[in-house]
């Protein structure tokens, strides 16, 4: 009977670990290639924003990818694919080398440092973790530098806002920098806005791609600003902007432009404003993607365009050899005048 059942034991199990094992998956570079490809294609949200035939990057760039292809050429291959996307929520990493699409047509010589000697002077603050430089210039103009809204801290980043704002809060006029800020958290941006915003603002809508019809999105949703905390702002405000404000800073610019004493000045933003959707090859290979449309509060949607500011500012090349900021002397005049 023991050996029976032991012999009965052995067949049973083995015929359950035939089926328990995992299917084996497929790591070939094509096989790659074409789960990257169909990833966007089921979840990619702004593919007509962007002006962007996805079937017809696969036809040009599929056909480049073998089997025997090294990791560094199959890397290439799907940033040829993932490029012409021009989006800064877009990028893929292999663990050794990485492509985010950032785009920057603008001259990068905006300096905080440039701007905390020869403008704030003695007047330059920074909070204690580094992501605000404030001050005054003139004595009579409040400067805000908000260099991210990457906070993971909220509750603590709130007294630290308001120590900024409120050592500069008897002044005329506002000048919020957000030059070069490459985003974060919505939470960051509502508790900036909470300073300036009425509560519960329709400041923008979101619709998310759920499925793989490429005009399937979700009904438009609004998205409100928070509950505002008083006193709030209602002087003048000049917010600053270039080609590297994105995402969240984004944001932050979209809803402050409903404010009738907001002035946007200097280059055209990012146009990056959806939440971005981290995900994994089967290889191993990390990559994100935009997955939202976003709109602005009159359904306006702004994906891969970016905001034109109210007055645009040409940026001089040379400009931090002679220690100036064309676009923050241009808020200056705008307004003393």
């Amino acid at each position: 009977m023991r050996r029976f059942f032991l012999a009965s034991f052995v067949v049973i199990f083995s015929g359950c670990a035939e089926q328990l094992v995992a299917p084996k998956i497929d790591n070939s570079p094509r096989a790659i290639f074409d789960e990257l490809w169909r990833e966007f294609d089921n979840r990619y949200a702004t593919f007509a924003e962007r002006h962007v035939d996805w079937q017809a990057l696969h036809d040009k760039y599929a056909s480049l990818v073998t089997d025997n292809m090294p990791d560094s050429m199959l890397l290439k291959a799907c940033d040829s694919l993932l490029a012409p996307l021009r989006d800064g929520h877009v990028g893929i990493d292999n663990g050794y080398q990485g492509y985010r699409y950032i785009h920057d047509d603008s001259t990068r010589s905006y300096d905080v440092h440039t701007v905390s000697r020869y403008y704030l002077g003695e007047t330059a603050h920074q909070t204690s973790d580094g992501s605000i430089t404030y001050g005054r210039i003139h004595d009579s103009i409040g400067y805000i530098n908000i260099s991210t809204f990457d906070i993971p801290y909220q509750e603590e980043w709130q007294p630290i806002v308001d120590e900024a704002l409120n050592s500069i809060w008897d002044t005329k006029a506002l000048i919020v920098d957000l030059r070069e800020n490459l985003g974060g958290t919505a939470t960051a941006v509502e508790t900036i806005g909470a300073r300036f915003m009425p509560t519960a603002t329709i400041i923008g809508y979101t619709q998310e791609r759920y499925d793989a019809d490429l005009s399937h999105l979700s009904a438009p949703s609004p998205f409100y600003s928070a509950t505002a905390r008083q006193p709030l702002w209602t002087k003048p405000i000049v917010i600053l902007t270039s080609r590297t404000t994105m995402s969240a800073a984004e944001w932050c610019t979209m809803s402050a432009r409903i404010l009738p004493n907001v002035t946007v000045i200097g280059d055209t933003t990012q146009g990056a404003f959806s939440s971005r959707l981290d995900r994994e090859l089967s290889n191993g290979w990390h990559y994100s993607m935009s997955f939202m449309r976003v709109s602005d509060a009159n359904h306006v949607c702004h994906e891969g365009i970016g905001l034109i500011p109210d007055i645009e500012v040409y940026v001089r090349q040379n400009q931090r050899v002679y220690s100036v900021d064309t676009i923050l002397d241009r808020a200056l005049q705008f307004i003393e005048h």
